[in-house]
């Protein structure tokens, strides 16, 4: 993907074409096919030097990384890059870690309609990173296998990569208690961290549809964790 670097002009409410560009590889098809290395896989299960073997559910096949590799620069000419910038486009030192400036720059709401443009001032915000956790159990262990504690995983793998969650919602079905829930949740996510202790539903109109939550939670310019 190419991007093209753009200003917001207040004053006429149209984004102009600023020095700079973007490249960013396609990401590519991976968390939805099954691990190779989960021991369900049984008898066809991979095995690879470096690599721990999983002791429950493996999460060696999820792409943790927010984005894919990018780089960019803030000029238009490729022979005077900044040191800022991800150096030569022709030849680009790709970043795997952090979030691309296209996606961390301040944007209009989707929901920022024309009529509330006009009568009330211009509020640029920031994309969240979202994390939807649908069958949670508790935030550090899952049954009494604390290798499988999805939320902790999450928590940690995309914190370390620079990119805290800004909203997490844990959905459990079965019943929990509070205080041991929120006793395993870190000082940082008290106050984000959203503990959804009833099923959710895909019923057509229902106001704990799962389909439509999301659209009410998650802005297109966001990034969602699922």
């Amino acid at each position: 993907m190419h991007y093209n670097r753009t200003c917001y002009d207040s004053s006429s409410g149209n984004y102009t074409l600023a020095p700079g560009k973007g490249i960013q590889l396609i990401e590519p098809l991976w968390g939805m096919l099954r691990d190779p290395f989960d021991k369900w896989c049984r008898a066809k299960a991979l095995h690879a030097e470096g690599f721990p073997e999983p002791t429950g559910q493996s999460k060696s096949h999820i792409l943790p990384q927010g984005f894919a590799p990018y780089t960019y620069s803030l000029t238009d000419d490729v022979s005077t890059q900044q040191p800022a910038s991800g150096g030569d486009l022709e030849s680009p030192v790709w970043r795997t870690h952090g979030i691309p400036p296209w996606h961390s720059a301040p944007h209009l709401p989707s929901n920022h309609h024309q009529q509330h443009k006009e009568q009330q001032p211009l509020v640029l915000q920031a994309p969240k990173n979202i994390h939807l956790d649908l069958g949670s159990s508790y935030f550090g262990i899952w049954g009494q296998d604390g290798a499988a504690a999805s939320g902790q995983w999450f928590y940690d793998t995309y914190h370390a990569r620079g990119q805290p969650f800004d909203r997490f919602i844990a959905v459990e079905v079965e019943t929990l208690d509070d205080k041991t829930a929120y006793e395993q949740v870190p000082r940082d996510l008290v106050g984000v961290y959203n503990l959804m202790n009833i099923p959710l539903s895909m019923d057509a109109g229902g106001k704990l549809n799962a389909i439509e939550m999301i659209k009410r939670v998650v802005d297109k310019d966001d990034f969602f964790v699922f």
